[in-house]
């Protein structure tokens, strides 16, 4: 996403890099933890767990997620679900991964959706994202920096994330598996960060 895109909540959405089949929502805002509102805000806080790997977190986001998602997808067309890789941890105790799976068991039955760690980093970023201090930093830490680990030419792909800052990891995830052939993508995450 470059520094003019508006992310925008679930009643509406933005295209993802200008991409005509990119779509990005977010259930709210996350305020951080330095800023003055977290602690008022219940939704960062929830957030915050999550990030913590609170299944209790988890599984509340998922059935809501879920939701939206039997209620708005077209139904006879395939869907993978898959997840923002985690900073240099496994899959298991991935909150994002973790997130994707009970979205995928909170869906009605059916055969048109499966869940699947699709993305991986071909390179580390140079630092973590949250010590990047502007936009241009954020997106050039992780540019070229995932990949996709499996066939998916002509699939739609629902991307998990927690939270949003700038939407660089989120579009460099997205150019990944753009190049791979995908046929759509759907990008949620629980929240947007505010700008502080």
């Amino acid at each position: 996403m470059n520094s003019g895109t508006r992310i925008a909540t679930m009643v509406g959405s933005t295209m993802i890099d200008g991409n005509d089949n990119s779509h990005f929502y977010a259930l709210g805002t996350y305020y951080p933890r330095s800023h003055m509102e977290h602690r008022s805000s219940l939704l960062s806080r929830a957030v915050l767990r999550v990030k913590n790997c609170s299944q209790r977190d988890i599984e509340y986001f998922a059935k809501v997620i879920a939701r939206f998602l039997d209620g708005w997808l077209p139904h006879a067309e395939p869907h993978i679900i898959t997840h923002v890789p985690g900073m240099r941890m496994p899959d298991e105790v991935c909150a994002c991964r973790q997130l994707a799976l009970a979205i995928h068991k909170h869906m009605a039955p059916n055969g048109w959706v499966e869940v699947r760690s699709l993305l991986t980093e071909r390179r580390r970023k140079k630092r973590l994202q949250r010590s990047c201090k502007t936009v241009f930093e954020r997106i050039h830490n992780v540019a070229d920096c995932y990949k996709v680990t499996a066939p998916i030419s002509g699939y739609n792909i629902i991307l998990i994330d927690d939270v949003v800052t700038t939407g660089a990891t989120m579009s460099d995830c997205a150019r990944a598996l753009r190049l791979a052939g995908v046929k759509t993508i759907t990008a949620l995450a629980l929240a947007r960060t505010v700008s502080e």
